[in-house]
């Protein structure tokens, strides 16, 4: 999964030829990153006291790392300009 991902992202980002069905793959993966990093909100709900469970800050570290790579792969298809 790590090696498809990494050759899909340096595709998008111009270093190696353009792969099928390269803009599918890549909303597939910002999709996946963004759903893992809005787990964030059940740390929020335990901080307030909403949701039992223990804070751990490898967690919050790990939510916010996906949903920024989230929010990347998002963005890069749009921003390139490339179709």
């Amino acid at each position: 999964m790590a090696e498809g991902c990494r050759r899909d992202a340096l595709s998008g980002a111009g270093v190696i030829r353009r792969l099928p069905l390269l803009r599918t793959a890549l909303v597939g993966i910002g999709s996946l990153f963004l759903l893992r990093g809005l787990f964030i909100i059940l740390t929020f709900l335990e901080a307030l006291g909403v949701r039992q469970g223990q804070i751990l800050l490898a967690g919050v570290a790990s939510h916010l790392v996906f949903l920024s790579a989230g929010i990347v792969y998002w963005e890069e298809p749009s921003s390139t300009g490339r179709h």
